[in-house]
C-alpha cells in the first residue's frame, strides 16, 4: 500500500475539502471499519473514495427530497433536523451529506421527551425532520410536532423518512448522477454547519452552533500521521459533539474508525458486544463511556482484553476513583476524554505518554489558552476553576464570558494541577458542586462520596452543610448491612496508611 500522505492544516481547505483531498490523495486508505466474519481479515473497510461518494450520494438524495426548500434556498442553509435511530455510518452519512447538501445539520439526541424535541426545533429554526421508521422515533417526532402546533408563534416543519443505508451506499446510481451539488469552495470561518445541543439534564436541552473554525479546530497546529491507528468508536453517539468531532479528526489525521456492520436499523452497543468487535476490528484504541469500564471492571477476562489496546479512553462523564484504580492495576492503559460541546477537545487523549503519576491525569492540547482562577480556600494551592480562551487556534462553540476583551468559556469545572508536574491535570469537580459553609470553608463533596462509596458497606453518598459550620454526610447502606443500629453508631474506614479517612455514620437512610 502506498505510504500515507498526511493533509495539509493551514486552514485553507476547508473540511469538505479535507475530505476530497483524503479521497484523492489517499485512495487505498480507510475511513470506517467494522466486523464482517466472513471477510477475510475478520472485517470490512470503508475507504476514503466510498465514504465521500457515500456522502455525495446522501446529499443528491437529500437535495431531491427537500426540493426546493434547498435548490432555491437565498437566505443561507436551511436547518434540517436528524431524529433518528440507526446505524452510525448511515448516521455519520446522513450529517456529512446533508452538510455536503448545503443544509446546516441538527441531530437531535433520541433520549430527548417531545417536549425537548419540540423546543429545539423551534429554537433551531428546523425546516424539515428526517426520522427513522422504527415506531419509537416516529411517535417521538409526532408528539413533538404536534406541540409545536399548539403554539400559534411555531414555524411549520415538514417530517420526511430517513434514506436506508441501501440508497446512500449505492456506488452504481445512475439516477443521481446528473444532480448537481454546490461546488466545494472555501467556507466562511463563522458558517455554521452542524448545530449540537447540551444535555438538558437541569432544564431544557441549549442550542450550541457548531461553525466551520470551530470544526476546523480539531485539525491542530501540526500535520498528523495517526493512519495506523484503528479506533474504536463502537460506544460513541454520532449524534453528539464528540462523535461528529471524531469523524473531523479522522479526515486531519488519517485515523481509521471502527463500528459496528453499517445497518439502516440501530445496534445496541453493549460493553461485550463493544469489546468484540473492537477486537475483530483490530483496533489499537477504544473510546467509550465511563459506565463501559465499569463494567468491565468487574471481569478479569475483560481486563486481559483491554490490556491489549495502546489507550482506553473514556469520555462523556466522570469515571470512578475505585473503578479506574482496578482498571489500572490491571494493566489498562487509560486516558480521560475530556471536552465539552462549548469547548471543543480540551485534553490530549491519545499520546505516546503513559502518565505514571496515575490514570486520572491529562495534558491540555497544544494552542489553548486556558486561564486557572484559584478556587477560594483551597489550602493546597492546586485547584483551579478553569476557563478557555478563544485563541487563534482554538475556536469556542458558545462564549459566556469575556477576559481580556477575548471571548472565553467558563467551563464551571474545577481541575487539579499535579503537584509535582505542572503540565499534568485532573478534573476535580464542578463550581456549582461546592458547599458553601457558614465559616467560609467551602467542601467539594464529589470526591468524597465517591470515597465514601468505595466501602462495601456503602450503596451511596450524599454530602450536605450549605450555611452550616460543618459538612454532612447522608449515607444509604448497602443490602447486605443487617444491623442499621450497629451501622449508624459504627465508623467506616476507607484506604490504609496516610491516606485512611474514618467517617462517623451518624446519619442514613
Amino acid at each position: 500500500m502506498p505510504a500515507y500522505i498526511p493533509v495539509p492544516v493551514d486552514g485553507a481547505l476547508s473540511v469538505l475539502q479535507i475530505f476530497e483531498f483524503q479521497a484523492k490523495t489517499n485512495p487505498q486508505h480507510a475511513l470506517f471499519r467494522y466486523d464482517a466474519p466472513s471477510a477475510q481479515n475478520g472485517y470490512e473497510e470503508i475507504t476514503w473514495p466510498a465514504a465521500v461518494k457515500m456522502f455525495e450520494t446522501t446529499a443528491r438524495v437529500l437535495r431531491r427530497r427537500l426540493g426546493a426548500c434547498v435548490v432555491d434556498c437565498k437566505e443561507g442553509r436551511p436547518v434540517v433536523g436528524i431524529l433518528a435511530a440507526t446505524g452510525s455510518i448511515l448516521y455519520a452519512s446522513l450529517i456529512f451529506g446533508a452538510v455536503r447538501a448545503g443544509l446546516t445539520v441538527f441531530p437531535i439526541s433520541t433520549r430527548n421527551s417531545p417536549a425537548a424535541v419540540a423546543h429545539l426545533v423551534a429554537q433551531s429554526g428546523v425546516k424539515y425532520l428526517l426520522v427513522s421508521q422504527d415506531g419509537h422515533m416516529q411517535e417521538l417526532a409526532r408528539k413533538a410536532l404536534s406541540l409545536l402546533k399548539e403554539n400559534e408563534q411555531a414555524h411549520d416543519v415538514g417530517m420526511l423518512p430517513i434514506p436506508t443505508y441501501e440508497e446512500v451506499s449505492d456506488a452504481q446510481r445512475g439516477d443521481l448522477a446528473a444532480d448537481a451539488l454546490p461546488p466545494l469552495c472555501k467556507i466562511p470561518d463563522e458558517e455554521v454547519l452542524v448545530i449540537a445541543h447540551s444535555s438538558g439534564s437541569t432544564s431544557f436541552p441549549k442550542i450550541v452552533p457548531l461553525t466551520h473554525r470551530y470544526m476546523q479546530t480539531i485539525r491542530g497546529t501540526k500535520p498528523m500521521d495517526f493512519s495506523a491507528w484503528v479506533q474504536s468508536s463502537h460506544g460513541s453517539a454520532i449524534f453528539h459533539a464528540m462523535g461528529i468531532l471524531s469523524i473531523v479528526r479522522a479526515a486531519y489525521s488519517g485515523t481509521i474508525l471502527a463500528f459496528f456492520p453499517p445497518t439502516t436499523n440501530a445496534v445496541l452497543a453493549t460493553p461485550e458486544r463493544l469489546l468484540h468487535s473492537a477486537l475483530a476490528t483490530k483496533c489499537s484504541t477504544i473510546l467509550c463511556p465511563p459506565m463501559f469500564l465499569e463494567h468491565y471492571a468487574k471481569d478479569p477476562a475483560s481486563i486481559e482484553k483491554l490490556k491489549t489496546f495502546s489507550r482506553v479512553a473514556f469520555g462523556g462523564g466522570p469515571l470512578t476513583q475505585h473503578v479506574g484504580d482496578v482498571l489500572e492495576k490491571g494493566g489498562v492503559a487509560l486516558a480521560p476524554a475530556y471536552g465539552s460541546t462549548e469547548t471543543g477537545s480540551i485534553a490530549m487523549m491519545f499520546t505516546n505518554e503513559r502518565h505514571k503519576e496515575g490514570w486520572q491525569y491529562f495534558q491540555f492540547v497544544p494552542g489553548i489558552d486556558a486561564v486557572f482562577v484559584p478556587v477560594e480556600g483551597d489550602g493546597s494551592q492546586l485547584l483551579f476553576q478553569l476557563i478557555i480562551k478563544t485563541s487563534p487556534t482554538h475556536a469556542l462553540a458558545l462564549p459566556n464570558t469575556q477576559i481580556d476583551g477575548v471571548p472565553a468559556c467558563d467551563t464551571g469545572d474545577i481541575v487539579q494541577r499535579h503537584p509535582t508536574r505542572e503540565d499534568l491535570w485532573r478534573s476535580y469537580g464542578r463550581v456549582d458542586d461546592q458547599i458553601m459553609h457558614s465559616n467560609g470553608e467551602k467542601t467539594n463533596p464529589g470526591p468524597l462520596e465517591q470515597i465514601l462509596t468505595q466501602n462495601p458497606l456503602v450503596k451511596s453518598a450524599i454530602m450536605f452543610g450549605r450555611a452550616r459550620p460543618h459538612a454532612g454526610v447522608l449515607i444509604v447502606p448497602a443490602e447486605e448491612v443487617r444491623d442499621r443500629e450497629a451501622f449508624r453508631g459504627g465508623h467506616l474506614a476507607y484506604g490504609g496508611g496516610s491516606k485512611q479517612i474514618r467517617a462517623r455514620a451518624f446519619a442514613f437512610v
